[in-house]
């Protein structure tokens, strides 16, 4: 029987990349399934004009929820995941559809080359070394979680197979483009992760382990992940990471100790209003 397979691509205006992603699929794949957050641009559009069946997800501020609901929407058994902004390489295409045909395995984790700031990463956390994930599975072979930046874990006893990082056989990810647009998707992911900590814990994180989480996180991607290889580009995503660290901790004390943004601009209000005896 021949083992079919479904792309899934997760979307909230990603006009500027769709076209290119899913042309990289349709080969490979037997059914195209986008599920789009209510974009306002040409997504929706770029997405059916390659034929795929568009699903609406409302927007949550993260992928994992829209994910997820994809995965038990698809139609076929093997399901292979890329972001809008990610492009399969043809023999990495034929590779899957062999694994699948041939029963090779359950899961299968795939490198990524990462473009950040202009060049390709080789080197520290987003180097195809490092940056692996399980994008190509049976679909009741691996367990999703809704939360924020949460990997996907196998269940018992699903065989599991690491695809070698080579370009060939890596996704091709075109990430940041520069420290701005890290900042803007920085704000608002570790926000939903500071509210995330918050959910699991009834107390603000000590100071002391807010600091050595954004010091680990920048030894891990210059150091230990020899970050340092890429030059100054891998300077500024070891300080990036780091910065992103120290954010969501800092964020997740001012929540528990202040409130949200809603909370003190209503004490805001308040101190106005008693300042001019209203």
């Amino acid at each position: 029987m021949t083992a079919r397979i479904t792309g899934l691509v997760n979307t909230l205006n990603a006009a500027d990349t769709l076209d290119l992603c899913l042309a990289s699929m349709r080969d490979h794949v037997d059914e195209l399934l986008v599920v789009d957050m209510h974009s306002s641009d040409e997504t929706v559009a770029i997405a059916e004009s390659f034929g795929a069946r568009v699903l609406m997800h409302e927007p949550v501020g993260y992928v994992e929820p829209a994910r997820t609901f994809g995965i038990d929407a698809a139609a076929h058994e093997w399901i292979v995941i890329l972001d809008a902004d990610e492009v399969m390489p043809p023999l990495l295409g034929q590779r899957l559809r062999d694994i699948a045909q041939r029963d090779e395995a359950d899961v299968v984790v795939i490198g990524r080359r990462n473009h950040l700031f202009g060049a390709v990463a080789e080197h520290g956390p987003f180097g195809p070394q490092v940056d692996r994930h399980r994008r190509f599975f049976r679909r009741t072979s691996l367990m999703h979680s809704p939360r924020i930046h949460v990997p996907p874990e196998p269940v018992p006893g699903a065989r599991e197979l690491a695809l070698p990082p080579t370009q060939d056989l890596c996704l091709t990810h075109f990430a940041y483009v520069d420290l701005s647009d890290w900042a803007q998707r920085s704000d608002r992911y570790t926000t939903i992760e500071a509210r995330s900590a918050l959910e699991s814990s009834a107390h603000a994180p000590k100071t002391s382990r807010v600091l050595m989480s954004a010091l680990k996180a920048f030894l891990d991607g210059y150091v230990r992940q020899r970050g340092f290889r890429d030059g100054w580009r891998g300077l500024h995503t070891a300080l990036a990471l780091a910065s992103y660290r120290l954010t969501v901790g800092l964020k997740a004390q001012q929540l528990a100790r202040v409130g949200d943004a809603a909370e003190v601009r209503r004490r805001y209000r308040e101190d106005a209003a008693r300042v001019i005896g209203s």
